[in-house]
């Protein structure tokens, strides 16, 4: 047993050397590919404002418990967890937040049941879908029958989606742990932002979805950290020696502060040789490989079950047993995130060849929301503005090929000399279709005539009178008709509510009327409300 572990680790990192002697690295384009690296990094990271939203929603939550449940010796109380908690939170991330019943450092504190945590979530329910009759929130949903039974709930106000768990004491444990960690060198936090988004970008970061969750490719960043030679982070091992109480890793990671300063390796060094690492192990997890961030290197963990085993195993560093890829499933998403990860290879080879330039190898490792990055690169124009290209003409008079070719797709040969029409544009260049408020303001704008019985029919006149006056909707430039429209609110004004967020949706116009935005006798922005229903010619709100 002992030399099948040895020689399956052995057999790991000379694969990963093998995949790494084949990059071409060439120092010019290593620096290229640093920059451009460190410029997605600089793009992914939270702003201020992101910090003061989750922050606000934890203090809603907890005034929110408090109602609920009542207040004893300082509990219940909210914490967050999660990607917020680890500082590697981006815009979209969600806010994973636990309601804690009591202190779990303490030797009195009560283990909750499965059931207790059902039955305190359904409660929270109830409140959460009274705030999305309101408007506040969107989306609310409890899972029951998850691993952890959690409740989701997204604030309108904000876009921020919440998980709200019940006594997740561990995932609050990981969360500091990791924190902490990530402080020891900064290298660490980068490189996990760049491989999340890489991962999400190629759709392989979801556990929902049998593919990789964010704990384990964190947990596969910082084991990478670890086997770099010198390594860059120490094992879990040395840092939970004291115990694993957040007091005394904070002592222990003080001892390991600068401990990867004889680490030279820059951001895309280490960002090519992790792709190289999964490359080169993508088919040895099934034969027990398992990456351990407690010893800080590759272990071999016998497979009990194969039909029930995970596609991956990435051990836990607080219980050895767990695997933090358990989700990975075994056959489809595996081949997926194979797939994954040698097109990534492949088009970090070509770009140090020279083969490829930096737009092409960001659109194709991050997808192309960071295409617009490049500052010379993908200059779009509006649809308007494209140049129709030249008709090459044949010898018939009038005729062209492209109306040859047209003639079997029954569109007139007057369509090659048209303007070219909206739908071959792209939708996000598009202008935005008008709305009008009835038939009679839509003719006019189309220039069409109407007979004396149309012109006599009722119509509403602008601006749009309100009957409730405590609305800005009497300044409405283009209101939407239609029946029976969702009196809730998918964009309302939310838990977070300050004078610089506003959240106005698709179908919600902001009113230039000061005297109706802001009330003197109130201490809150107003939001508007549903769009008015028309009827008979007169508008109401149901």
């Amino acid at each position: 047993m002992a030399s099948l572990a040895s020689g399956l680790c052995k057999t790991a990192t000379i694969n990963e050397l093998r995949e790494w002697t084949k990059v071409p690295l060439d120092q010019a384009f290593l620096r290229a590919l640093d920059g451009l690296l460190l410029e997605i990094y600089e793009t992914l990271r939270p702003k201020p404002i992101h910090y003061e939203q989750r922050n606000m929603l934890v203090a809603v939550f907890n005034k929110m418990v408090t109602k609920i449940f009542g207040k004893s010796g300082g509990f219940p109380v909210v914490e967050e967890f999660g990607s917020f908690k680890m500082n590697l939170f981006t815009a979209e991330s969600d806010l994973d937040l636990s309601v804690n019943f009591s202190d779990s450092t303490l030797s009195t504190s009560v283990e909750y049941s499965r059931a207790e945590k059902i039955k305190a979530l359904r409660k929270l329910s109830k409140i959460l879908y009274a705030h999305q009759r309101q408007g506040h929130v969107r989306g609310v949903l409890p899972i029951m029958s998850a691993r952890v039974p959690v409740l989701k709930a997204t604030d309108c106000g904000t876009g921020v989606e919440c998980d709200i768990s019940i006594e997740n004491k561990d995932g609050i444990s990981r969360s500091a742990i990791i924190s902490l960690v990530s402080s020891i060198d900064e290298r660490f936090r980068i490189l996990c932002y760049l491989i999340k988004m890489w991962a999400k970008a190629n759709d392989i970061n979801s556990s929902k979805d049998r593919t990789l969750s964010s704990m384990a490719i964190i947990a596969l960043v910082a084991f990478h950290l670890q086997t770099r030679n010198p390594p860059i982070v120490p094992p879990f091992s040395a840092l939970l020696r004291g115990g694993t109480s957040i007091s005394n890793v904070k002592k222990s990671v003080l001892q390991f502060e600068n401990f990867g300063r004889g680490n030279k390796e820059s951001i895309a060094e280490l960002f090519i040789s992790l792709i190289c690492k999964l490359t080169a192990v993508e088919n040895l997890w099934n034969e027990g490989l398992c990456a351990s961030m407690f010893e800080g290197t590759w272990v071999y963990k016998r497979v009990e079950n194969i039909s029930k085993a995970a596609g991956m195993n990435v051990e836990d560093f607080l219980d050895q047993s767990d695997n933090f890829a358990r989700s990975v499933g075994k056959d489809t998403e595996m081949k997926v995130i194979k797939d994954c990860t040698q097109k990534a290879l492949n088009y970090l080879t070509r770009f140090l060849s020279g083969d490829i330039d930096s737009y092409k190898l960001k659109t194709c490792l991050f997808g192309p929301v960071f295409s617009t990055l490049s500052p010379t690169a993908n200059k779009r124009l509006a649809w308007e503005d494209i140049p129709i290209p030249p008709i090459e003409r044949d010898a018939v008079p009038g005729r062209s090929k492209l109306d040859k070719k047209r003639k079997h797709e029954h569109v007139s040969s007057k369509a090659s000399n048209a303007k070219r029409s909206r739908y071959d544009v792209p939708q996000a260049q598009q202008e935005p279709t008008p709305v009008y408020a009835d038939r009679y303001h839509q003719g006019l704008a189309g220039g069409f005539h109407f007979t004396d019985y149309e012109q006599r029919l009722p119509r509403i006149p602008y601006p749009i009178p309100d009957p409730y006056l405590s609305r800005a909707s009497a300044h409405l430039l283009a209101p939407r008709s239609g029946y029976g429209q969702n009196p809730i609110n998918p964009s309302g004004p939310g838990f977070v509510m300050t004078p610089r967020q506003f959240s106005h949706g698709p179908d919600i116009l902001p009113t230039t009327n000061s005297s109706h935005q802001y009330h003197q006798h109130d201490s809150v922005y107003r939001y508007h409300q549903p769009d008015p229903v028309y009827r008979y010619g007169r508008g109401y709100r149901e």
